[in-house]
């Protein structure tokens, strides 16, 4: 039931187009898997692969070290819940590795916005919002956000207002989810409830002060459909004998409804079967704009 709801998610599916928002996701998500591998196990090449994971997350996307730290404070919960030493003599060692591992992945951004930065004063825009360099202030000033430092927008509550985004495009999801998390809570499954809320929050507050657009948030309908399919069991648990017919009868209803909600737009692209304006425009130009063509671009839709 969690695979169904995150397949039939409308934000997820909307949002699986030519974007890198999924594919960041994918390996940080499978950096985690393998990391809670690694927790169960204890085996250190599970870590590594973890790494690799989170490392291939990296190059694809600034925002996986969100998942990261996510990671990280929910795998010294985990070990204090299980009554074990967080910071022992082992678990400093494996530490250093899965970071050793992380580094080497992170080596041609960093690499990259040191040259460039030696050569011109510049380092890339994401960088600039962390590390306060003029240059390239005068450069990325134009672009949305940028007069603002990632530790400026960590106080400004106005970019937090995704915290509404499974209410306008997974309402189904969110009603389930809440369920689960209410089951977690009675039931007390304490590491799954700390699970969904440390990689919940911890990422929803980076990326809310790092770049507030909606398709950055994918990972909460993600995130909300594993208490979401432990909710529509629980819940349907009390049917009794008859739970099986009544959990397809459900299931159909809520597949209508899922599918009548991929109607909305909300943060993703408005047209679905269709070419948009922009990606229009962009296929106008590849096809028909040479190199040294000037263009002359009227928003207003008048001749």
């Amino acid at each position: 039931m969690a695979a169904f709801f995150a397949t039939f998610s409308n934000f997820l599916v909307r949002m699986t187009f030519s974007e890198q928002s999924l594919v960041v996701f994918f390996f940080s998500f499978l950096g985690v898997y393998l990391g809670i591998l690694y927790l169960e196990n204890r085996e250190l090449k599970y870590l590594v692969i973890s790494g690799v994971g989170f490392g291939l997350a990296m190059l694809t996307k600034y925002n996986a070290p969100f998942f990261i730290m996510a990671y990280l404070v929910f795998s010294a919960f985990y070990l204090k819940k299980k009554g074990e030493v967080v910071f022992s003599k082992k678990n400093i060692k494996h530490l250093i590795v899965f970071l050793l591992v992380l580094f080497v992945f992170a080596l041609p951004f960093l690499s990259f916005n040191y040259f460039i930065y030696k050569e011109s004063g510049l380092v890339d825009v994401y960088f600039s919002r962390i590390i306060s360099v003029q240059k390239a202030q005068e450069v990325y000033g134009s672009l949305g956000g940028q007069e603002n430092s990632f530790f400026d927008n960590l106080l400004k509550f106005s970019n937090y207002g995704n915290y509404k985004l499974l209410y306008k495009t997974d309402l189904a999801l969110l009603v389930f989810g809440l369920i689960g998390l209410g089951a977690f809570v009675k039931r007390k499954k304490g590491i799954a409830l700390w699970f969904f809320l440390i990689f919940l929050l911890i990422p929803f507050v980076l990326q809310s002060a790092g770049a507030p657009l909606q398709k950055h948030f994918a990972f909460m309908p993600f995130l909300f459909s594993i208490p979401a399919g432990y909710g529509f069991m629980a819940l349907t648990e009390k049917f009794g004998e008859r739970k099986k017919l009544l959990r397809l009868v459900l299931a159909a209803v809520l597949l209508v409804f899922m599918l009548i909600g991929l109607g909305v737009a909300h943060g993703t692209p408005p047209n679905y079967l269709s070419q948009g304006e922009v990606s229009q425009l962009k296929s106008f130009i590849n096809d028909n704009v040479k190199e040294n063509d000037l263009i002359v671009f009227d928003s207003s839709n008048q001749a």
